[in-house]
């Protein structure tokens, strides 16, 4: 492979990364009802706490069980993340 090549295929990598990312932080956000904001944040703490996977041939995320998606895991995330808990 020249590195053209290899560079286009990098690209392609992270934008299908980025949009997984938008997808399942979309997906918080809705199941939380919560803002977008707010769901990155609950989103890098799944990421940090190993609770999602990241699935590189097909693109996607997924939570490793589906309780992470309830309103109130993740109301719960956010009071971790504000230090209430």
């Amino acid at each position: 492979m020249d590195k053209k090549t290899v560079k286009n295929f990098a690209k392609q990598h992270v934008t299908k990364k980025q949009a997984a990312i938008e997808k399942m932080v979309g997906h918080i956000a809705t199941s939380g009802k919560i803002s977008h904001l707010a769901a990155r944040y609950v989103f890098e703490l799944y990421k940090k706490e190993k609770a999602l996977k990241y699935d590189a041939f097909n693109g996607i995320y997924s939570v490793k069980h589906g309780a992470y998606f309830e309103e109130s895991t993740i109301e719960t995330a956010l009071r971790i993340i504000n230090g209430v808990v």
